[in-house]
Formats: structure tokens, sequence, C-alpha cells
């Protein structure tokens, strides 16, 4: 048996639990050894992942922030392919900061030849992102073709 003898821990698991000492009785003091309580870290937080598909030319939104809570990007990942033909100038992921446009991803491709990208960048101090704002995958070309995905991964603020 393992005594939890921490007033905090035992306040901690009577309100995550909505136990109502009064109606249900005193907490047990003791929990047998192959029970754990277990505390999520990052309570006021709930993870998101989102991801979008192009074939097409200008922008596109991968996730729209709402208005009352912060959006925090941890990374993003880019995979595709274009053909010889294909003359983009660019493919981005972007996102708003203080009311710019910033960029979490951005690629110049190396034109004339079949050519494919996947790209992984993962953010340890992660990117705060404005409320009430898209995170968007663009790309701008007027020949030949492609296809790519984006992932998002972050994680929402909770109110």
């Amino acid at each position: 048996m393992v005594k939890l003898e921490k007033q905090e821990i035992l306040k901690r698991l009577i309100k995550a639990m909505g136990i109502q000492t009064a109606r249900e009785g005193k907490l047990p003091t003791e929990v047998s050894n192959n029970i754990q309580p277990v505390f999520s870290v990052n309570a006021k937080y709930s993870e998101e992942s989102r991801h979008f598909t192009k074939t097409s030319n200008g922008v596109s939104t991968i996730y729209t922030i709402p208005s009352q809570q912060k959006f925090y990007l941890t990374g993003v990942s880019l995979s595709g392919y274009w053909d010889a033909t294909w003359n983009g100038a660019y493919i981005f992921i972007g996102y708003y900061q203080n009311g710019a446009l910033r960029y979490a991803y951005f690629h110049e491709p190396l034109l004339g030849a079949a050519r494919e990208v996947n790209a992984v960048r993962s953010f340890p101090f992660p990117l705060e992102c404005d409320p009430n704002s898209n995170i968007t995958f663009a790309t701008s070309f007027s020949a030949g073709a492609y296809e790519a995905t984006a992932l998002i991964e972050g994680y929402l603020e909770d109110e």
C-alpha cells in the first residue's frame, strides 16, 4: 500500500474527481500499489493537429484560431512533389503574430526537374499565434503540376 500524506495531492484528487466529502465520506489516504493517480501537467491546454493537402495555386486555411484563445505552434511539416514543368515561386506555411504574417516554413523550389520535398520543423519554444487569425498554406505557380500536404501541431490555451 502507498500512503498519500501531502494535503495538496489529496485536495487535487478531491477537486479533480469531483468528490464531495460531506456526502461521500473521507477520501482514502492509502491506495494499492497498482493504482496511481495521474495529473495532467498542462491541464489548461488542449492539443491540436491539422493537415491540409493542396494541388491548386493560392492561399488556403489550415486552421482558424478561436477569437478568445491563444494558439501555440509547436511544429510543422510539409511533404510533396512537383513535376519538371512546375514553375512555382514558393510554398509556405504561415501564421500571424502581432498582426504580421510570419513563416513557420518557407520553401523556394529548385525548378527544371521533378522534385520531392519532405521537411519537418519543431519549435522548442512554441510560436504564439494571434487569436482570431489563420494558419495558412500557400503556393504560387502558373504552370505544371504538384501536390503537397502540410501538417501543423500545437496547443490551444483553454479559457
